[in-house]
């Protein structure tokens, strides 16, 4: 990245959402600037593509009174207390990265609300492109869904995001690999070797989440690639019961031999934990360099789906019900 950009105050659109204190901004034009109402603020941005980060700092330090500032990427995390320049460099610059938090604070005694937050991005990626809506129905990455639970939702539009970072996980951790926290196993990582059976993975979110698609990442770039051929798939529900089938069964899918991808037509939807258990290896030999990816939506229920479109009614289950899956139902 020889040329970084300001990304947040772009012509161009690089994220795909942004959180400001738990309000979703899920479609462009998003903010460029932010209301700061309480001495601490939380924003969370989601690129449409992996990108490349190279600083983030507050415009206006003086006038914001921010005294603390905290970067935390899909990778580590950085903080700034400098108060005539509240700035974090990424040093080297943060690649293939797909989320970033800002936390801002104020310890100032005289601090006053509400208060105008200048904050800036700097790196290099890949916009959205401006589309037509003919242009949007064929495309794979926008996909429609209906779904039943305690909500019901007429239909909702979802960017295919891998929302499977450390920022976003409650637990993600493998009895096959006890001294690992699973940090490298990202998209475009090294990813984990796996050493005890049973390999399983054990993935479970802060917010419950619509899944697309559960895969391991057999080639990335620059790295070794994995032996991972196919893969078991469940789900766990917010209390971190069995997500189940209409028929009260638990929902196990396997993909296809070689091809360890399940991927969810419609979306999967009132999910927030994730099994995966890997069934078998291009060799033979223990599971190697295990990227695991989850494209889907991540946040609330209610930041996922949009409020104008929500009625209640008392439905038998939490489950998508047009369409199909193409993982391989177990028997």
């Amino acid at each position: 990245c020889t040329k970084p950009i300001e990304m947040t105050r772009s012509n161009d659109s690089y994220f795909s959402s942004i959180i400001v204190d738990g309000v979703s901004y899920l479609k462009a034009p998003y903010p460029t600037s932010f209301v700061m109402k309480t001495p601490t603020m939380k924003i969370q941005f989601a690129t449409f593509q992996p990108a490349t980060i190279t600083s983030v700092s507050i415009l206006n330090p003086n006038e914001s009174q921010i005294t603390s500032m905290i970067a935390e990427t899909d990778y580590n995390v950085n903080n700034s207390t400098n108060l005539d320049g509240l700035r974090v460099n990424f040093q080297p610059n943060v690649d293939f990265n797909t989320h970033i938090i800002i936390t801002l604070k104020t310890t100032m005694a005289n601090a006053i609300f509400p208060k105008t937050i200048q904050l800036a991005i700097y790196g290099c990626g890949q916009p959205s492109l401006p589309v037509t809506k003919a242009q949007i129905e064929p495309v794979e990455t926008t996909t429609k869904v209906n779904i039943i639970g305690t909500t019901i939702v007429q239909s909702i539009s979802c960017l295919k995001t891998n929302i499977l970072t450390r920022t976003n996980m409650q637990q993600f951790s493998s009895p096959a690999a006890p001294l690992s926290d699973f940090s490298r196993a990202y998209a475009n990582m090294r990813g984990e070797d796996l050493t005890n059976a049973p390999y399983i993975i054990y993935m479970f979110f802060n917010n419950v989440i619509c899944v697309s698609d559960v895969l391991v990442q057999v080639t990335a770039p620059g790295r070794s690639t994995s032996n991972v051929a196919q893969i078991e798939v469940s789900y766990k529900t917010s209390d971190g019961s069995d997500l189940k089938s209409p028929n009260g069964s638990p929902i196990t899918l396997q993909s296809p031999v070689n091809n360890p991808t399940v991927t969810e037509i419609p979306l999967r939807c009132n999910i927030q934990g994730i099994n995966v258990r890997i069934l078998g290896t291009a060799d033979q030999k223990p599971p190697s360099f295990v990227r695991l990816i989850v494209d889907g939506c991540y946040g609330p229920l209610i930041t996922i789906l949009p409020p104008s479109n929500i009625f209640t009614t008392t439905p038998p289950s939490s489950m998508i019900v047009s369409g199909s899956t193409t993982g391989v139902p177990r028997e």
